[in-house]
């Protein structure tokens, strides 16, 4: 079980085998938004090319500076005996450290369905894999039996998310300007809210989430956002293989 309000440790282990220990506390769903919104997704004509590119660092590293109540592993200054003496010691963790544990926080993907099955009309239970929590040794535990279980979007709903995903800027002229495209995850955290049905493998200090208004409250605001995306996803469907021709 992941414990929603608990503090959450992340551990990182160097080339060297060094072990390195970050502890943050609850992420909210208002710094998750601030990481949303930071995320700098653009295209650009320039000489009648287009130029794509995405980058989250300074907003996940922001993200992560806000969270971080502790830290271990690191040789400290003479008569320092803890990390949270050094003044403002969150922005003095080494970058690709702190990227680390952003990407740590960013590890949440879907999870394959159990063979054979079948889904209940009307609910679509999306099952989450993701890492939380560290062993003894430095190394994350993986949750794989993480389900969600939401209503199926009306028209409408999947409407709001397919217009908002589609949303975009234009800076500049029309030969030479700059599109930044708009985020869809608050949309997509929304619906998570007016579509959830039940959840298996959370809790908020031991006690479990029951009820559609405890966890809309309660989740954590990423977990939403990968959940609720994948109502939308688009699945293959099956091709018969051509028949032989005779020879």
């Amino acid at each position: 079980m992941i414990d929603l309000a608990q503090t959450r440790e992340i551990a990182i282990k160097s080339d060297t085998g060094m072990v390195y220990r970050f502890a943050l506390v609850r992420i909210t769903s208002a710094q998750w938004m601030k990481y949303f919104s930071g995320i700098l997704s653009t295209s650009e004509v320039k000489d009648r090319e287009i130029t794509y590119s995405f980058d989250n660092t300074k907003a996940i590293m922001e993200l992560v500076q806000s969270a971080l109540v502790n830290a271990t592993g690191y040789r400290l200054p003479a008569g320092v005996n803890d990390i949270t003496q050094v003044h403002l010691w969150q922005f003095k963790i080494k970058t690709s450290h702190c990227m680390g544990v952003g990407n740590a926080l960013l590890h949440v993907r879907a999870a394959e369905q159990e063979d054979g099955e079948a889904m209940e009309i009307g609910v679509e239970p999306i099952r989450l894999r993701t890492v939380w929590g560290a062993t003894d040794k430095g190394e994350m535990v993986v949750h794989s039996d993480l389900v969600h279980r939401l209503r199926t979007p009306t028209a409408e709903q999947a409407h709001r998310y397919r217009r908002d995903l589609s949303r975009s800027k234009v800076v500049g002229g029309s030969r030479s300007g700059k599109t930044i495209n708009l985020n869809a995850q608050p949309t997509l955290a929304a619906l998570y809210d007016e579509l959830i049905d039940s959840v298996e493998g959370y809790e908020v200090n031991g006690q479990p989430l029951v009820g559609a208004d405890m966890i809309a409250r309660e989740m954590d605001a990423y977990h939403k956002v990968v959940a609720a995306e994948q109502l939308f996803a688009p699945v293959s469907v099956a091709e018969a293989e051509e028949e032989k021709k005779a020879e």
